[in-house]
């Protein structure tokens, strides 16, 4: 299958997570999860409003993401 994973509400626009996506089409999601996961952080260009820091987006980003790769593979 395809599976499209991205980012939103954390910097100006939305990101497609081109490395997860890849990772699921080669079936080696989980061979250093934690790793594309810091990858696809490290390059959102976040953002800080009134609302949250642009370091708090990321954490949570980080977060949400890993929860979305391990919800999908249990």
């Amino acid at each position: 299958g395809v599976l499209r994973i991205g980012l939103g509400a954390v910097g100006p626009s939305p990101v497609a997570c081109g490395r997860i996506q890849d990772a699921f089409r080669k079936g080696s999601l989980l061979d250093g999860l934690d790793d594309l996961i810091a990858a696809e952080i490290a390059d959102v260009d976040a953002i800080s409003d009134a609302h949250t820091s642009a370091d708090y987006r990321r954490k949570l980003a980080a977060v949400c993401l890993a929860d979305c790769v391990n919800g999908l593979i249990s």
